[in-house]
Formats: structure tokens, C-alpha cells, sequence
């Protein structure tokens, strides 16, 4: 009898290790689409875009825009492949397969040599007028193409008295078309732009946190210092919208919704209730007031105020409050941007452009080690696989900024097409490059022996500098659109 309980125990020890092995190799090898993260990234995802689509289907009925929706989706994979090296499918499968590719830590090779680079640009520029609007990010990707592209023998043309006193700049000018009069350099930077620059490039950028449309010159928010109601941050608005008639090319940006002000004070809060990252519900006069409403119900329902004992931030407050804040107030403003533009019969044959934004890497916050899926794990700062309840979050401000990335991707990836834009989705194979800024990035050791919060700012490139990975994507993007364009008819 002893020995035959000793038999059973010693089996019942092996069966119990056998499906403990291959649970765990279940785990190891699992999909994204048994991560119910990614699944509810992509279904939600879906189904904003298909309601934002009918709204500016239906806003714009009547009114087409210069690319039919076929055409733009034609042109949408031609920018996937030029960016990407192959077909992008931003579904949960999709985006798995992005971040864990052979060399994701390499910058892609550019399809173009760096000369061929710089003529087929100028070639395709030439003559036109290239506005870029957007943040301080944004005026970097200015500074790029300001330095890369201007023409080295009038040094007062590389000089920009900064993002909110930019005017223009001529680029791609060919030397032997540059009369000796030193025509860039001026006491009054706000000359006007010359009549005939079929010689040039002009290159213009105008500062603005969120798009906000509107002609009327004399609006509060490009009179006065404007803090946001919804986050308690500064929006640095300048008007846009006439601009847009003088201008061949666009060249669109939208940055994440930044973290509240008052997530600061909650990480220091022995009791902090809700995560500290709910957006203020828009009012009378926001600009996402217009469509708030069309898109609540898809919202994750707003959090309970609870103890959470040793656990100051889940997943779930983090990943809830950053898809909360795309539905309700990032999404309304965009489309209600991207409507008055094409509602605007002078500005629907515009080619416009939207520059993707790019995920917070690893080497901006602690390292976490698992199967398959550990890159992004890492950039997310929570384990996918996992129970979102039950993951802690040791920086609340990075999540927040990559799962809104990640969404606001799949959204614009989809939506964009109907309003006849291609989108540059640069967050492909990019490794931090010199246009990081590192020194923003993670906690300095006197802020470590202080317990300060970790800083939220190691994603932000160098305002003035975008190079390496994002300049090379960014460029054969914008060449093949360009390219694209010029076959392409409606």
C-alpha cells in the first residue's frame, strides 16, 4: 500500500509538472491576439475609426476631396512599403510582428543613396511651397530639412529666430539661379516671399500644440497664453488656417495628449483615489465639444476612486485613462480639424501629409525581461499577457504616452485615407538615435536620492535636432508620397 501511494504521488508530481510546462510554454509562445490588450487596442480602434469615418463622410457629403478613397488607400501602401519594407497591418497580430523583427534595433535602410536623396527631393519640391505645421517636434523636422536641404552659400537663410518667429526659408535652390544680392538676408525677417521662386523651395513652419482651425485672427487663443482646460499645460497656438491657400504641401503633426498637470501631485499622494491622468470634459467654445459625444460611449467607463494598497498605478489606470483621453478629446479635435480643412473648397485639392509619431524606448526607463513579446513590454512599462488589474506601473507618464501612440496609429492609419492623406508611420525598426534626447530621459542620480518622480520626457527628441532612423524613414516617406502624386490621379 506504501509503496503504491508513493507510485501515485510521484505520478500525480509529473502530470502536475507537465501542464505547468505547458502552460508556460502556452504563455511563452503567445500571440497578441490572446493578449486581451491587443485585443481591445484594435477592436476599439476599429470601431473609432469606422464611426469617425462616417462622421466625416457625412460632414463633407458632396464635397470630394483630391484622391478618391481608393486612390488614397493605393497610396497609403506605397508610403507602408517605402517607410516600412513591406506592407504594414496594424492589427494585433500586425503590430506584434513589428516589434520583434530581425534588427528592429537598426535604423531601416533607405532605399535611396544620400544624394540621389537630397536631388529627387529637390526635384519633386522645386517651385512649390512646403508649409509644416505642428509642435516643437515638429519644428525640428523643419530644422532638418532647413539644414539638410539650404542652399550653403547665403548663410542668412539657415538663420531661424525660432518656432514661434519662423517665416520662410528658401530650400533646394539651385546655385547658379541665386542672384549675388544676398536675397535671403534681410533686417526685416518678414519680408515677403519672392513672387517667382520656381528656382526654390520655400519652406515654412507655423507653431501649433493642437490644430485648432480657425480664420479669425482675433480668437483668444492666438491672442493670449492659452492653458489648456482638459490637462492644466500651456498650448502654444498660432494661426494656420490661411496659410494653408499659399502652400503646396502640408505637412500635419499631433502630438499624444500630454500628461495632466495634476498627475504630478497624485504620484506623490499616499491616497491618490484615480490615476491622476482624467482629462477635464470639454466645455462651450473647445474644439472637441463638436464630436465629444459620437465617440463617450466607446470610452473605458471612468475608474472608481479605491486604495489600491502597495500598488500606486495598475496597467489598467494607465492604459484606461490613455485610450479614454484619445476617444473623448483627442480624436473630436482631429476630425474636427481635418473637416474644417476639407470642408474649405480651396484646400481640397491640397496634398496634405501626417507625420507619425514614435514610441518612448526602452533605454528611457527600467528593462523588464520575458518571452517573445519583452521589447514591448518594456516601452509599454506593463506585461501585455498579463492581468491589467494586477500589473503595476512604475512610470505612469512613458505608458501614457506609448499606449496613446500605439492607438492613435491604428486610428490614423485607417481614418486618414477618407480625407485623402497619407499618413508617415514612423515608428518602424526605430532605434533611439542622437535625436533623442537622453538627457531628459531617465531619473538623474540627485533626483534618484531626493525620490523625485521619474521623469515623463525621455521620448522627446532635441527639439532642434531629428537625424538618424526617424530623418531616413521620414524622407523616403515623404519622397515616395511625392512621387506617388505626381502618377497618381483622382
Amino acid at each position: 500500500m506504501r509503496m503504491r501511494r508513493s507510485w501515485l504521488a510521484w505520478i500525480s508530481f509529473f502530470v502536475g509538472a507537465l501542464l505547468l510546462w505547458k502552460h508556460l510554454s502556452r504563455v511563452r509562445n503567445a500571440q497578441p491576439r490572446d493578449s486581451p490588450f491587443f485585443n481591445v487596442l484594435t477592436v476599439l480602434a476599429h470601431n473609432a475609426t469606422t464611426r469617425a469615418a462616417q462622421l466625416y463622410s457625412s460632414s463633407l457629403a458632396g464635397k470630394s476631396s483630391v484622391l478618391s478613397l481608393h486612390r488614397a488607400l493605393e497610396l497609403q501602401e506605397i508610403m507602408d512599403r517605402a517607410v516600412g519594407g513591406g506592407n504594414l497591418s496594424l492589427d494585433a497580430k500586425g503590430i506584434h510582428d513589428l516589434y520583434r523583427r530581425d534588427g528592429f534595433s537598426a535604423c531601416p535602410a533607405t532605399t535611396l543613396d544620400r544624394k540621389k536623396q537630397v536631388d529627387d527631393m529637390c526635384s519633386l519640391l522645386r517651385g512649390k511651397t512646403i508649409l509644416l505645421l505642428g509642435d516643437r517636434v515638429q519644428y525640428g523636422f523643419h530644422h532638418m530639412l532647413l539644414e539638410k536641404y539650404s542652399f550653403r552659400g547665403e548663410s542668412g537663410n539657415t538663420i531661424c529666430p525660432g518656432a514661434a518667429f519662423c517665416n520662410w526659408h528658401g530650400i533646394c535652390v539651385h546655385p547658379s539661379s541665386v542672384p549675388p544680392s544676398k536675397p535671403f538676408l534681410h533686417d526685416d525677417r518678414k519680408h515677403s516671399v519672392p513672387t517667382d521662386h520656381s528656382h526654390m523651395t520655400i519652406l515654412r513652419f507655423i507653431e501649433t500644440t493642437t490644430l485648432f482651425p480657425s480664420m479669425n485672427r482675433h480668437d483668444s487663443r492666438y491672442r493670449e497664453p492659452h492653458i489648456s482646460r482638459h490637462t492644466g499645460i500651456r498650448d502654444i497656438e498660432s494661426i494656420w488656417m490661411p496659410s494653408l491657400r499659399g502652400a503646396d504641401v502640408v505637412i500635419l503633426s499631433k502630438a499624444p495628449i500630454p500628461a495632466p498637470a495634476w498627475s504630478f501631485e497624485h504620484f506623490h499622494s499616499t491616497n491618490p483615489g484615480n490615476s491622476g491622468f482624467e482629462l477635464l470634459s470639454p466645455r462651450t467654445g473647445d474644439l472637441e465639444l463638436e464630436f465629444y459625444h459620437y465617440f463617450a460611449d466607446l470610452a473605458p467607463k471612468n475608474p472608481r476612486r479605491r486604495q489600491r494598497g502597495r500598488i500606486k498605478y495598475t496597467a489598467e489606470d494607465i492604459v484606461d485613462a490613455a485610450l479614454r483621453g484619445t476617444l473623448t478629446h483627442w480624436l473630436p479635435a482631429s476630425l474636427s480639424t481635418l473637416i474644417a480643412i476639407r470642408s474649405d473648397s480651396a484646400l481640397r485639392s491640397k496634398l496634405l501629409v501626417w507625420r507619425g509619431e514614435w514610441l518612448s524606448h526602452a533605454q528611457c526607463h527600467p528593462g523588464t525581461e520575458g518571452p517573445r513579446l519583452a521589447y514591448l513590454n518594456d516601452i509599454l512599462g506593463f506585461n501585455t499577457m498579463a492581468d491589467l488589474r494586477l500589473s503595476a506601473i512604475e512610470n505612469p507618464w512613458v505608458t501614457f504616452h506609448n499606449v496613446q501612440v500605439l492607438f492613435q496609429s491604428l486610428i490614423l492609419h485607417s481614418l486618414l485615407p477618407h480625407a485623402g492623406i497619407p499618413y508617415i508611420f514612423l515608428d518602424i525598426h526605430l532605434a533611439p538615435s542622437s535625436s533623442v534626447s537622453r538627457g531628459e530621459g531617465g531619473r538623474d542620480r540627485e533626483s534618484q536620492k531626493k525620490g523625485a518622480s521619474p521623469i515623463k520626457g525621455c521620448f522627446q527628441p532635441h527639439p532642434d535636432r531629428i537625424d538618424g532612423c526617424i530623418e531616413t524613414a521620414f524622407l523616403d516617406g515623404m519622397i515616395s508620397v511625392l512621387k506617388s502624386m505626381a502618377t497618381l490621379h483622382p
